[in-house]
């Protein structure tokens, strides 16, 4: 029986990969504007985020997958695609909605309530010395498994494409990090954040490379 069984499982070849699953949270609609709300203190990442877990094993893989294009200026809004895979052994959830109200934050300590999550995914540009800038910022997805719709669950095994927007923000950090001359090619990675019951931070395992230049003054 147990020769019989060996036969079977080759014969039946590798175990099959779960289907990737596809999102674009590109086209996700902007937050809701809500009148006479001029205060959201204590909710999305109103309070300057918070400490992270001690290391443990890696809960998901991050595989920055493109960029929608090869060459950016500073202040260009743009999108790329990363591949998140769940690596653990429990589900892995994240917000998809622009609303920060569906995940406050407490201000002490510094959590999303639960069962809210808040989900990020920006880029960062690498040196050879091991140095790293953020190069864009300002897209925050929120969701709560209470509010349907609103979460994109991946189960263990389970992977994810997913596009997300960026702004390629122009700083200090990007100045003081990579070269001064311009345009200069920039090897990034993508850095996911997942907060909820913890903050769950990943670099992408791989680097892609794009080009920066400075944004020319209007005359």
């Amino acid at each position: 029986m147990r020769m019989l069984a060996l036969l079977l499982a080759v014969l039946a070849g590798p175990p099959q990969r779960p289907p990737e699953l596809q999102v674009n949270l590109v086209a996700a609609p902007p937050p809701p504007d809500r009148p006479g709300d001029t205060s959201r203190s204590g909710k999305g990442w109103g309070c300057g985020g918070g400490s992270v877990e001690e290391p443990r094993p890696r809960p998901f893989k991050v595989t920055l997958a493109d960029t929608d294009r090869l060459s950016y200026q500073l202040g260009d809004t743009m999108s790329f695609n990363v591949i998140i895979e769940n690596t653990s052994t429990a589900r892995v959830v994240l917000g998809i909605s622009r609303d920060p109200d569906i995940a406050p934050k407490m201000m002490s300590p510094c959590r999303v309530v639960p069962p809210g999550v808040h989900f990020s995914a920006n880029l960062v540009a690498m040196t050879k010395k091991g140095q790293e800038a953020l190069i864009t910022g300002g897209f925050g997805f929120y969701g709560s498994l209470n509010v349907p719709g609103t979460t994109l669950v991946l189960q263990p095994g389970e992977r994810a494409r997913v596009q997300v927007p960026g702004k390629i923000s122009p700083g200090p950090d990007i100045e003081s990090v990579l070269t001064t001359d311009w345009p200069q090619h920039a090897h990034i990675k993508a850095l996911v954040m997942i907060d909820g019951e913890s903050i769950q931070p990943e670099y992408s395992d791989n680097a892609l490379e794009i080009e920066l230049t400075r944004r020319l003054p209007r005359d």
